[in-house]
């Protein structure tokens, strides 16, 4: 048996691992301004947002038994003030004294509530017999609400206009065909004009001065959306239909997001499997007599989908929504972010043309969806929604930095396109692996002695590094990436990282975090060499049962080490620091199993202690 710790055979290796750290990330620019986690052990979404006078944000949401209405100072720094009250909240509007007015429902009914601007008093609850799920208020106080009306059995849209206290109904419209509508979304002008938009399964939706009169929806048994076309229409202030019309094509469609500009044209946003059979989301206007004027998509490869909208006092439109679209079109002064999971975007169009004029993803590493928008005039976007990210999401001096638990939290952010983004670590990722800790069903972000990471971010060329106080070893640093060597000395359980003047970032620290280097990108080829002839592994020279193998892994800690071979056990020959490389690089000298199947890619894993390197590696053997 040999053991081979390194030679000069390897050389054409050397410079190909110590190539594998460089993963770079678009240098970009947008600044959080703050996100703050809102929720407790439990599991909570927020489905509204809307800003005062004064800057203070209020968001409304649901959480596992209650709603809820949280109060936020406008530096997202502190919670002013919050309520709880039964039901599900689905929308949130500000009267003109500031009063806060929640529309949502419970399994029995609707509401309406009011509640004072301090959260201290409950105005008013008047119940409803329709299911709300948007919510406008025009500038007389008027209420207007549309969701789902199960007075004839399946699901109609409606628009319902009541009196500022709820107690007396204006008037009640109707829009349902055969089948199951709903509506997401509404939006009232200065003089009582509404655009109403969700998603209908009717063949038969009544239509008038229709840009798109044709139902070309396919209906979905399961998931969400799950109905046919979109739908959107606009009603006069007598309560009188000007026009309605679908939106969509061949494929599922629906509109979730409704605004109105001054000129009395709607635009609508949602999402739409008809120009794209993966999902996208898209962005309509219609003008005020129905004619459809653009339509444009947002997204990639993944799934998009636009969740709401606004506009600015120009009539430009910021749309939010969710993409797991590694191809999202972000422009160049986007949010730093290493994001492969569903996340939250913002994108600005060009009211007159559709045009987009810069969007970004959202920061976060795991399954984060925004739920509502608005703008103050200053150039600050708020979003409100639903987060499962417990590492780089939360601003340092946030209301709630920490994940409260269950499944999701809601959360706030704030996000500024007009500011200075400054060093801005993105993420820590395992070198290795580039994932965010041990691999789990979500990322936890945690480190472990010795490992060596890359930071992703912006202003980072020059950045010292530390954790706990103690400097890593800083072997690369660019714009936007550090490669560095977690310190041997940690101890505790979590650790604060510092790089150059940002703010720390909390992390856990796991006593091995394992991860085997590939050609790839973490997924894929191992980089190993076959022992017999030197020659790297691949499915052209793949390795012999029997014979030994050296590959390179990082995170082991002071761990116990193995291996296994397709689930076989392979014996390791040697674990430990590989010489002449950097600190924290492991060479793994293993004998592949002379029981085990040959293949092109078996799947090869290291563990460490209790931990296991990541899926997707494999190994070439004959």
């Amino acid at each position: 048996m040999r053991l081979r710790l390194h030679s000069t055979r390897f050389a054409k290796t050397r410079h190909l691992v110590a190539g594998l750290f460089a993963f770079t990330l678009v240098v970009q620019a947008a600044t959080p301004r703050f996100i703050t986690y809102l929720g407790g052990s439990g599991s909570e979404t927020a489905s509204a947002v809307a800003r005062d006078g004064a800057g203070n944000l209020y968001i409304t949401g649901s959480g596992d038994t209650n709603g809820f209405v949280w109060k936020l100072d406008p530096s997202g720094s502190k919670i002013l003030a919050s309520t709880t009250f039964p039901g599900t909240a689905s929308a949130l509007v500000l009267d003109g004294a500031g009063n806060v007015i929640v529309a949502g429902y419970t399994d029995e009914n609707g509401f309406v509530s009011k509640f004072s601007p301090a959260l201290d008093k409950s105005l008013f609850t008047k119940n409803l017999t329709v299911f709300p799920l948007a919510l406008a208020q025009d500038p007389a106080g008027n209420l207007y609400l549309t969701g789902g009306d199960f007075t004839n059995g399946l699901s109609d849209a409606f628009v319902l206009k009541l009196s500022p206290d709820a107690s007396t109904r204006i008037y009640k419209v109707t829009l349902g065909g055969s089948d199951t509508d709903v509506g997401h979304a509404i939006a009232v002008d200065a003089a009582g004009n509404v655009a109403v938009a969700g998603e209908t399964a009717s063949s038969n939706f009544p239509l008038l001065n229709a840009a798109n009169p044709k139902f070309g929806g396919v209906i979905s048994d399961f998931g969400s959306p799950d109905q046919g076309d979109a739908f959107i229409a606009r009603i006069d202030a007598a309560g009188k239909l000007v026009y309605s019309t679908y939106l969509g094509g061949a494929g599922i469609d629906v509109a979730y997001a409704a605004a109105l500009d001054g000129s009395g044209n709607a635009v609508v946003g949602g999402y739409t499997e008809s120009s794209d059979p993966t999902g996208i989301g898209f962005v309509s206007k219609l003008s005020a007599q129905g004619a459809l004027l653009w339509t444009r998509t947002i997204g990639g490869a993944g799934l998009d989908a636009v969740y709401a909208l606004a506009l600015d006092g120009g009539g430009n439109i910021y749309t939010t929504g969710a993409t797991n679209s590694v191809d999202f079109p972000a422009t160049g002064d986007a949010i730093p972010t290493c994001r492969t999971s569903t996340g939250p975007f913002i994108a600005e169009f060009d009211g007159a043309a559709g045009t987009l004029i810069r969007s970004t993803k959202g920061p976060g590493l795991g399954f984060d969806i925004p739920y509502a928008i608005a703008i103050d005039a200053a150039g600050g976007i708020y979003l409100a929604g639903s987060a499962g990210s417990r590492v780089f999401f939360a601003t340092p001096g946030a209301a709630q930095t920490t994940f409260g638990g269950g499944s999701s939290d809601a959360f706030a952010m704030k996000i500024d396109w007009n500011a200075t983004l400054g060093t801005y670590p993105a993420c820590v990722l395992n070198a290795a692996s580039f994932q965010a800790g041990n691999q789990t069903f979500f990322p936890t972000g945690a480190v472990a002695p010795s490992e060596i990471v890359s930071i992703f971010g912006a202003g980072l060329s020059g950045a010292a590094v530390t954790f706990d106080g103690l400097p890593a070893n800083v072997f690369y640093s660019g714009p936007n990436q550090i490669n560095a060597v977690v310190p041997a000395g940690l101890k505790n359980s979590t650790t604060q990282m510092t790089v150059g003047n940002a703010a720390p970032v909390a992390m856990p620290v796991n006593a091995a975090v394992p991860a085997i280097f590939t050609y790839q990108g973490g997924i894929g080829q191992v980089v190993a060499i076959n022992d017999d002839d030197g020659t790297l592994n691949s499915p052209s020279n793949p390795a012999a049962r029997g014979s030994y193998v050296t590959f390179y892994a990082t995170g082991a800690g002071t761990q116990t080490i193995g291996a296994t071979i397709r689930g076989v056990p392979a014996t390791v020959q040697y674990g430990g620091q590989a010489p002449g490389f950097i600190d924290g690089l492991l060479q793994i000298n293993v004998q592949v199993p002379t029981t085990v199947d040959f293949g092109n890619s078996l799947p090869l894993f290291l563990s460490a202690g209790p931990f296991s390197s990541q899926f997707g590696v494999t190994l070439a053997v004959k």
